[in-house]
Parts: C-alpha cells; structure tokens; sequence
C-alpha cells in the first residue's frame, strides 16, 4: 500500500465500509422479511415513484409475507397481520378516491353488490378475505378513515379496485338498464388528474409442440421447458405498488398449495399465480372494445378476479379445469345463481398453461373465448398478450357459440403483442428462463407489419421507449411505469419455479425475487 497516500488509503476503506454497511442494511435492517425468503436484490428506481402526500414511499422489493398455512380464514388472519401496514395505505387511498368519486353511500353499496358476487362465486373467498380483515384490524385501527366502512368492506374495497376504475357499471345500469351500453373508455383511469393507460404484457412458451387442424407448432423452448411471463404496468400511480407475495398451504384436502403476488389486501393474482401441480394463470386487462358497436358488452357487477384466480389456482389442477372455472364456474355457483356462466366485471385476459396445454381465455362480463396457439397465426406452440382480444368467437351467457370479425385494427396492446410474437418467431427453439426475462425487460419494438426491430422514435433519435408504450415501460419515468414483473417455469410434484421483481425488471439490481415449492408441501 505504500505506493498509495495516507489519504487515498482512507478514502478507500470508507468507500469499502459505506458498501459493507448499505449491504447490511438492505439484507437485514431494512428487511423483516429476510429470513422467509426475501433477496438482496431491488427496484432502484421505485422509490422514486410517485404517490400522493400523506403517504410513504413504496418498498423497492415485494414484501414476501412467507408461508399462509391452515383454514382459509386462518391463513387470510396470518396475511393480514403481515401486511397489514400496507393493507392499510392502499384502502386509505382506494377510500379517498372513491368515496369522492361515488359518494360514500352509494360506495357503500357498490362494495355490498361486488362482495355478493364474490361469495355466490365461493364462499371460502369470501372467509379468506374476512380473515385477512381480522389480521389487519389493528393497523387499519390507526386509518384517519376508521369507522368509515367495516374492516371486511374495506378489504372488499382493495379486491375491487380495478373494477371501480375501470369495468365498472355505468349509472344507467345501476338503475336497471341492461342493454349494452357502450364504455367511454375500459382501459384507462384516472387517479391523478390524467387519463392513462394499462400496458400490461406476456407470454407463455409450451415445452413441447402442438399439433391441430390448424398445423404444426413447434416448441419455442430450448429445453422443453413450459415458460409464462407477466408484466403489471400502469402509467401514473396506483395503489399496487404496496404489494405482497405469499405461497398459501391451506388445509383443505382438496386444495393446492399456491404463490401468488399482489396488491396489499387483494386475495392474489393480481399479475400472476402459480401453483404446486404445475399451473399458472397471468392476468391481463382486455381491449374487447375493438370490435363493431353491435359486439359491445356491459360491465355488470361479478366476480372480480382476485378471489377468481386464487379459488381456480387451489382447485384446479390442469388447464381444462382452469378453463372451466373462469367460465363456467363452481357447480354451486351455478346452482346458486341459476347461471350457466360466470359473469365478469368486464373485459379481462386470462392465460393459462400448465404442461400440457397453454391456452388464453378472454372475456367480457357476461361473454367469454379461449383461444390456443394457431389461432393468431402463432408461429410456434406459445400465445402473447398485449391487452388486445384476438379471438374470432365468443360465447354468450347460455354457453352459446357466436363467430366474430376480426379485432379492428389498433396500436395499443397490439403493437407489443405483436413485438413479443416476432422476438418469439426469431429465437424459436431458444427460449430459456434467462431469455424470458429478457423479454420483461424489452424497451424496444417490433414494426407489426415488417418485423423490423424499433429502438427509436421516428425522429431516430429520441430512444423508442421514452415515447412509445414498449413491454417494459418507462415512457411515464417514475410516474408509475412497470409496478413488478413474473416469470416462472412450470414444473411437476410441486417443482415449479416463480421469480419476480418490483419495478421496470429493466431497471431491477441484483438477483430477482424466488421462490420453489420446495419445503411447502402439506
């Protein structure tokens, strides 16, 4: 060391004692949940995000609140009592908002409708949730709105919230009026002052290949690995970024052992859930409004997805079965309803795969479809989803079926759909975990028609990505953009792998959030 001065020395050894001591900090200090699986890695930007005054900035890592184990009711109390902090910023918000925006009376009896349609959908939904409202009494007890809605109707709030935003009724319905009636917009909201977009983004690649009338698909996975990604992204603030992720154990028999990441307060699968036989759904919002007037569907007050995807991820157990109950639903809820179908809030996306079959089921409140490889002119056994319903069918409330025209043509969803089916037509046969998160990450675009790839704007200057709504989006900076990203690859006998980040995966340092099933069994 004595070719460096005393002063470089000790410039050197503060430098090593600042990164040792941020470390340390990070990993331990600034993490309770360390020891129940948290990573060193994080968000560097999402600190910087924007929330509103009066409310703490968002964690740059998603609290994984570990293990939920026993009775539904058992495990929503554990969930609450973790998050329950949380639980709290985002129904104070959700509170604020609404009740200005609705009236607290007629809030109050919205919440009353949507929490009605969750427990005719099941009722074990409906005690999960209960459940996570006693965990969290005690934080919600410190709201400046306590007293305001009963701790279960503020958890029935933050289940609701994209609903309320943006599928929700429109006046004229709630007075009675059934036919449709046409949305202003079913894919924007408003929380600020601006009118911004859902950007949401994915895939699914089989691991093996796909023979139908329409063709042969081969596999796009360079190992036979059945690989699905997801991206949440949002252009201004919501409440998602106070997020959770949990794996569920319950108790039940008849029920599979879960993860899934959400909003504070949500059941789950407020991006993606996946479970121990092998099954993943990723949730996208859905432009279903790009057809001719005649083919517009009201939203109705139904099953909203949250406690949707968490009952179908512990009750089903392959894609069929998946299908059937985002669909068709629970045989009692049929009973119950006198229903032949599940009746939405609105227009969603919901993919599914397990490792046979991958497949992508689009609805409208009271219409659904399910698309497979092909019928998009896939160029191999895998399906991408950009907020764009591409399917030339429905079927309507009485299961029956109706032929559509094509979707009208758009840019918006379609042109990063169409982006992630050319990277998925140049690297068939490629596709590996560390690809897939590449994928997350894209900030670039693929001309829909030519297939050629877009880094800039048109003034070829401007980068693409601070002017376009590319799969990673950073066009609105810290405003918002990505809130998390998954992947995950699907496996047997509870193998399966999930990895997840909390903001733009672009901008994501270090290694990403992961779990396996390994070691939460029953």
């Amino acid at each position: 060391m004595k070719m460096f001065g005393k002063k470089t020395v000790e410039l050197f050894t503060l430098c090593i004692l600042l990164i040792f001591t941020n470390c340390t900090l990070r990993t331990d200090q600034e993490d309770p949940y360390k020891q129940i699986g948290s990573t060193p890695g994080h968000g560097t930007r999402v600190r910087y995000y924007v929330v509103p005054d009066g409310y703490p900035q968002f964690e740059d890592r998603t609290r994984f609140i570990g293990n939920l184990r026993g009775t539904w009711h058992e495990m929503g109390v554990q969930y609450g009592q973790r998050a329950g902090d949380l639980i709290r910023y985002a129904s104070d918000f959700l509170w604020e908002k609404n009740s200005k925006k609705f009236g607290p009376k007629h809030l109050k009896e919205d919440i009353d409708r949507y929490a009605k349609a969750i427990d005719e959908y099941s009722s074990k939904m409906t005690i999960f949730l209960k459940g996570i409202a006693e965990g969290a009494s005690e934080e919600l007890a410190k709201s400046p709105y306590k007293g305001k809605l009963s701790n279960f109707d503020r958890i029935i709030l933050n289940n609701i919230f994209a609903s309320l935003a943006w599928m929700h009724p429109s006046p004229e319905f709630h007075r009675g009026k059934t036919t449709p009636i046409p949305q202003k917009s079913s894919m924007h909201i408003n929380p600020t002052s601006e009118e911004v977009s859902i950007s949401c983004t994915g895939m699914v690649v089989s691991g093996k290949p796909r023979v139908s009338p329409k063709g042969f698909f081969p596999s796009p996975s360079l190992n036979g690995k059945t690989i699905i990604t997801q991206n949440m992204d949002v252009g201004e603030f919501v409440p998602w970024g106070w997020n959770v992720a949990y794996v569920a154990t319950p108790s039940d028999p008849e029920a599979n052992v879960f993860w899934s990441i959400s909003m504070a307060g949500m059941a789950g699968g407020n991006n993606m859930i996946v479970n121990d036989k092998g099954l993943a759904l990723g949730l996208y919002a859905g432009r279903w409004k790009e057809r001719p007037k005649e083919f517009d569907d009201p939203t109705d007050f139904g099953i909203t997805w949250q406690p949707l995807y968490v009952y179908t991820a512990a009750y089903a157990d392959s894609v069929k079965e998946a299908i059937e109950l985002l669909t068709l639903g629970p045989t009692d809820y049929r009973a119950i309803t006198g229903k032949k179908t599940v009746t939405h809030t609105g227009g969603w996306g919901y993919m599914v795969a397990d490792l046979d079959e991958i497949a992508m089921v689009e609805v409208t409140a009271h219409r659904y479809a399910v698309r497979y490889p092909g019928d998009m002119k896939e160029a191999g056994n895998y399906l991408v989803y950009g907020n764009w319903h591409g399917s030339n069918h429905y079927f309507d409330e009485n299961k029956v079926r109706k032929e559509v025209p094509p979707p009208l043509k758009t840019r918006y969803g379609q042109q990063r759909s169409a982006s992630f089916d050319w990277h998925l037509r140049y690297h068939l046969g490629e596709v590996d975990i560390a690809m897939a998160k590449e994928m997350t990450g894209m900030t670039w675009l693929y001309d829909i028609d030519t297939g050629r790839r877009l880094d800039f704007a048109e003034d070829g200057i401007i980068p693409i990505y601070l002017k376009n709504s590319t799969p990673c989006r950073l066009e609105s900076r810290d405003k918002g953009g990505t809130m998390w990203a998954s992947c995950a690859i699907l496996k047997k006998n509870g193998k399966s792998e999930i990895w997840w980040t909390k903001g733009r995966p672009s901008e994501w340092l270090g290694p990403w959030q992961h779990i396996n099933f390994a070691g939460y069994g029953k």
